[in-house]
């Protein structure tokens, strides 16, 4: 396996990881929040948090993906101007 297959591969497990990632995690917060839902004392502020939470979320996971993207290109770049 030479230099640029690495960067690709490992550029495609990043993904990939960041997609189980989001997966995961928004199976368990949704599991938590229902949970949250069901006590009558919270479930009003949960559902104003919810939102936010998931928004939070989305932007994270989003930024690691574009810092995926943005590495991406840079480790190609140095491989194409170096011959690679």
């Amino acid at each position: 396996m030479n230099l640029r297959e690495m960067q690709q591969q490992l550029e495609n497990n990043i993904s990939q990881s960041l997609d189980s990632l989001e997966d995961m995690h928004r199976t368990a917060a949704n599991t938590a929040f229902e949970q949250l839902d069901q006590i009558a004392p919270v479930a009003e502020i949960i559902q104003s948090v919810k939102p936010l939470y998931e928004s939070g979320v989305s932007q994270v996971i989003e930024f690691g993906r574009t810092a995926n993207r943005a590495t991406g290109g840079v480790a190609r770049a140095l491989l194409d101007r170096i011959g690679m």
